[in-house]
C-alpha cells in the first residue's frame, strides 16, 4: 500500500476542525480538487465529492481514470455547479488510489461550503518546507508536472531544457480579512555560476505586490510585498517569473512569509 494525502479543494481555507471553501472566490466554471500524492503510470484514481445532506440534488460527483503518465501531484477538476449544489452545507471529500491491484485510501475529509467566515492566519506565518513537502504551496504553469522539488529544506528547480516565457512558480491560498494590510516575503538564490536570467516577483490574485528583483549568483535574493485585502476571503499568494530561461534554468525559493501589519 502506499500513504495517499487526502483529497483538498484548492482554494478552501485553513479553518479548523472543519475548513470553508467560498465558492464565489472560485474563478471560472470548475472547482479544482489536488492531493500531494505522487502517481504512477497505469495508476487507476478514484475522487469522490458526496454530499453530507441526504437528498442534495446535484450534490454528488465522481471522477475516476487511469493515469497516463507519473507525475508529482494529483489535480482533479469538478464542474462548479456541483459543488456549490452544496452551498450552506458540507461535502465529503474521498480519494482512492489502485497500484498493482493493490487499493490504498485516502483519509476522508469534511469541508462546508459557503459557511461562516475564514479563519485569518496567526501573524508571522512562515513556510519554511522544513518537512520536505511543499506545505500546501502548488505548482503553477511551467512549473507543473514534477519540476519543483523539496530538497535541503528548500523548493528547488533544477532543468536543462526549460523553455523560455513567463510564469507563475507557485501559489497558496491564503485567508485574509477586508481592509487589513499583509507584508509577504521570500528567499530566493541560485547554484549557478552565472545567472540564467530568472527575475521574480510576489503577486496575489496574480497582481504584483513587490518590485521585480533578478536571482543572481552568489547574492541571496529578499523579495518582499504588501497587500491590502478587499475583501474578507481566500486570495492566493504567488512567485512569479517574468523571465523563465531557455535551457539551463536553476533556483532556489526559502522562508516565504506572510504577516498582518499592526
Amino acid at each position: 500500500m502506499i500513504t495517499v494525502p487526502a483529497l483538498r479543494f484548492l482554494q478552501q481555507d485553513s479553518a479548523v476542525p472543519t475548513p470553508n471553501l467560498d465558492t464565489s472566490l472560485v474563478p471560472g466554471e470548475f472547482t479544482e480538487l489536488v492531493s500531494s500524492v505522487a502517481l504512477q503510470k497505469e495508476d487507476f484514481v478514484v475522487a469522490t465529492m458526496s454530499s453530507t445532506v441526504p437528498g442534495v440534488i446535484g450534490g454528488q460527483f465522481n471522477q475516476s481514470f487511469e493515469v497516463n503518465a507519473d507525475s508529482a501531484s494529483l489535480q482533479v477538476f469538478i464542474p462548479k455547479k456541483f459543488v456549490k449544489a452544496n452551498s450552506g452545507k458540507a461535502v465529503l471529500l474521498q480519494l482512492r488510489i489502485t497500484r498493482q491491484k493493490v487499493i490504498s485510501v485516502a483519509p476522508s475529509v469534511i469541508v462546508n461550503i459557503d459557511q461562516g467566515v475564514i479563519v485569518v492566519p496567526p501573524p508571522g506565518i512562515t513556510w519554511d518546507f522544513n518537512d520536505g513537502t511543499r506545505q500546501g504551496w502548488v505548482p503553477q504553469g511551467s512549473y507543473i508536472g514534477g519540476v519543483l522539488k523539496v530538497i535541503s529544506q528548500r523548493v528547488v528547480v533544477d532543468l536543462t531544457n526549460s523553455k523560455a516565457g513567463s510564469s507563475h512558480i507557485m501559489s497558496i491560498a491564503v485567508p485574509v480579512v477586508a481592509g487589513r494590510t499583509y507584508r509577504c516575503g521570500y528567499l530566493a538564490g541560485t547554484d549557478l555560476l552565472t545567472a540564467d536570467g530568472s527575475r521574480l516577483r510576489m503577486t496575489m490574485n496574480g497582481n504584483p505586490i513587490g518590485r521585480t528583483s533578478p536571482v543572481a549568483p552568489d547574492f541571496l535574493l529578499l523579495g518582499s510585498g504588501t497587500f491590502t485585502a478587499p475583501i474578507t476571503g481566500t486570495v492566493h499568494l504567488g512567485i512569479f517569473n517574468e523571465a523563465v530561461p531557455n535551457g539551463v534554468h536553476s533556483l532556489y525559493l526559502d522562508n516565504i512569509s506572510m504577516t498582518e501589519e499592526p
